[in-house]
């Protein structure tokens, strides 16, 4: 396993447990969002937030996602085993860098209309998904064209 697919099969490991730890998450919030659908207004209070169609709809829509990064997850160890088997991983990753491209424009340009402070988070948060996701993209590219990771030092 050369450098290049050492870096994919972390990142890989990473986002799976990730990925698991989301799933988890949004069937909990799902469950008890879901829960507490029949309660009155004023019972429907979940950690401040109003429990309603939304709120199930995010919860739903985090699951998708998790289960979206665990698929990307696995098929990123396997080709980071097996660089024939790159290719499905390399595509999900150019996918997901042009997503990220996206969020991150929205967050710069305010689209959501947040806060100063989430606005901060938020861009920085993509920032680093940008360049993690073009990072993978680079070293799955790399390992697609059979090139080995040479030391730089």
């Amino acid at each position: 396993m050369n450098g290049y697919q050492r870096a994919v099969w972390i990142v890989s490991i990473i986002n799976i447990l990730f990925a698991l730890v989301g799933i988890v998450v949004g069937v909990v919030v799902l469950l008890l969002g879901a829960g507490m659908l029949g309660e009155s207004a004023d019972e429907a209070i979940l950690s401040g937030y109003v429990v309603s169609g939304f709120f199930i709809a995010a919860a739903v829509l985090g699951i998708i996602q998790s289960i979206y990064q665990l698929i990307v997850g696995c098929l990123g160890v396997r080709g980071s085993r097996d660089a024939s088997k790159i290719g499905p991983f390399f595509v999900l990753t150019v996918i997901n860098f042009i997503w990220a491209i996206v969020v991150f424009a929205f967050y710069l340009f305010n689209v959501t209309g947040g806060s100063s402070a989430d606005l901060t988070t938020n861009v920085i948060s993509s920032i680093i998904n940008v360049i993690i996701t073009a990072i993978l993209m680079f070293c799955a590219g790399r390992i697609k064209s059979g090139q080995k990771f040479r030391d730089v030092c």
